[in-house]
């Protein structure tokens, strides 16, 4: 917790409840200060005073000139402290027995980090159940996170889960294709009201089956090297074939030669992009407790797939770009054209990073800028299209292009690099708010809690906004975007009303939303009437 501040106030035997603080440090310094800077003359001397046994014994802890800014205690054992500030005025004012007046302040000292224990087992389902159970005598249950990482999640980075907070319970989820047969890894975190963060974690071993490699719908039987995958070109329908398949409109070619060939020779220079016209610009905590109030659940729409995109690449992959179209262009440039021209395109495709290519059936048409100049000295840029079949999937992309007289760059070798990774995000994220509270660490602000799961989250995906009416105009909360960490601190500016709605937006990579919007307005208004007794009448 911050600093603690002290507004000195006369003693009193009527006092108010006193709430309890929790502190991880063992040294306490209470910064002093007084509402009327007139009276500064009269006081000689502050006084700390501390009771580790809840009042019974007090002994003094520090004092201080008033010139001075701050008392300090340095206490010897965690545990429940209570301190009472005194002052000592120049007239020789005695300070109120401390036995006969509530504490100023009740300080509990707490460095111990709470005890989790996980475990977890999967399910026939394919599904992962993890179990938890959490030891802590004072929890805060708003911070318990529950998440998983598996290696298609970048290294550092862990995938959370919605769950409704509770020391002790049970999750089963979906950790995607590389989480239902690889290694993965599961931990629950929470912090106390002191703020010490405990986590316990749990490795699911890898299972023994592999990821299986889609194959295409409605095609002849398997031939070598060109059947496991089919696409081709997008822009040119056929009706025979499932649009959830890689497609494209092609000429009957021999397979690849499965020998082992070297890189593409001397001579062709190929620098994929993808460009599509939906590109997602790019855009990471689970429940924070409390009552859900808007969920972007609440519309109709598919049940998100699993989360299994590739995010960790080896220092020779690109990053993957994610999109929300499945129809793509592969954006490339050739250098060193021969005299014959350019003709069509070899396009190879990777499930793995380059540990095993397929290359498309048939001959990709490329489409170039018009009015190019094929024969000219410089690199000529152009693209092919593609379909992209399945939704969380990584593909990698190499492109051949083939002259005119036939001749194109060899196929890539098992282990080269794809030149561009790209995987299709058609599922907005999923959004749930959860009803306001006060924030009991600052004033006149309120804590906005939500949940937002979704495979592809940026760094801020999150937009939050006010508005007085449930139509708009809305005005944002916070600024600008947002990171995900399932809460906000709202200071209340001055001129929101006493309720409002409010609306929560997350954007993924791909550019699809999630909205979650409250159905009735909000009490937000903080404000705590202050009553003083003014005068006396006589009763009627």
């Amino acid at each position: 917790m911050g600093a603690i501040v002290w507004t000195c106030l006369a003693l009193a035997v009527h006092q108010g409840p006193v709430k309890e603080q929790y502190f991880k440090s063992r040294e306490l310094r209470f910064p002093i200060g007084l509402r009327d800077q007139k009276n500064r003359d009269a006081i000689k001397k502050y006084i700390l005073l501390v009771s580790e046994d809840e009042g019974k014994n007090w002994q003094q802890a520090d004092s201080r000139d008033p010139s001075e800014k701050e008392l300090v205690y340095r206490a010897t054992h965690d545990g429940r402290h209570w301190f009472i500030l005194q002052i000592l005025t120049q007239a020789g004012t005695t300070p109120s027995n401390p036995a006969r007046v509530q504490p100023n302040m009740i300080i509990n000292i707490d460095r111990v980090a709470p005890q989790i224990q996980v475990t977890a087992d999967r399910l026939p389902s394919g599904q992962v159940r993890a179990r938890w159970k959490i030891a802590e005598p004072y929890p805060d249950t708003r911070s318990i996170v529950l998440e998983y990482h598996t290696r298609a999640v970048r290294e550092g980075q862990w995938v959370p889960l919605g769950i409704l907070p509770a020391l002790e319970g049970q999750h089963e989820f979906d950790p995607g294709r590389e989480g239902q047969t690889g290694e993965l890894s599961i931990r629950v975190r929470m912090k106390d009201q002191a703020g010490n963060l405990g986590q316990g974690m749990v490795v699911v071993p890898a299972s023994a089956t592999g990821p299986e490699i889609p194959a295409a719908v409605g095609s002849p039987p398997k031939q070598p090297d060109n059947s496991a995958i089919s696409l081709i070109p997008s822009g040119t329908p056929n009706p025979s074939i499932s649009p959830s398949r890689l497609t494209s409109q092609q000429t009957t070619r021999p397979p690849v030669d499965p020998t082992p060939l070297p890189l593409p020779g001397a001579g062709t220079t190929l620098k994929p992009s993808l460009s599509s016209p939906d590109m997602g610009r790019p855009s990471g905590l689970p429940p924070m407790g409390g009552i859900p109030v808007a969920s972007s659940t609440d519309r109709a729409s598919p049940p998100p797939p699993p989360p299994n995109p590739v995010r960790e690449t080896p220092a020779n992959n690109p990053a993957v770009k994610v999109v929300k179209t499945r129809e793509v262009r592969l954006d490339f440039t050739v250098a060193k054209v021969g005299p014959s021209g350019l003709g069509n395109a070899d396009v190879y495709v990777t499930l793995d990073k380059g540990a095993n290519w397929k290359k498309l059936p048939g001959d990709s048409p490329i489409t170039l800028p018009p009015n190019v100049d094929v024969r000219g000295p410089d690199p000529i840029s152009g693209s092919v299209g593609v379909q992209l079949p399945a939704e969380g999937t990584v593909y990698g992309f190499l492109v051949a292009v083939k002259s005119k007289a036939g001749l194109a760059p060899p196929p890539p070798n098992p282990g080269d690099a794809p030149e561009i990774l790209v995987e299709l995000d058609t599922t907005a994220p999923r959004a749930q708010m959860y009803k306001p509270m006060a924030d009991p660490s600052q004033p006149n602000t309120l804590l906005l809690s939500w949940v937002v799961t979704d495979r592809n989250l940026s760094e801020t995906p999150i937009v939050l906004e006010w508005s007085e009416q449930a139509n708009g105009p809305w005005t944002a909360i916070g600024g600008g975007p947002l990171p995900n960490n399932s809460q906000y601190s709202w200071h209340l500016p001055a001129q929101v009303p006493s309720s409002v709605y409010l609306r929560l937006t997350a954007r993924d990579l791909a550019g699809n939303e999630g909205r979650a919007q409250t159905d009735k307005p909000q009490l937000i208004d903080l404000s705590i009437p202050q009553t003083k007794i003014t005068g006396l009448a006589p009763g009627r």
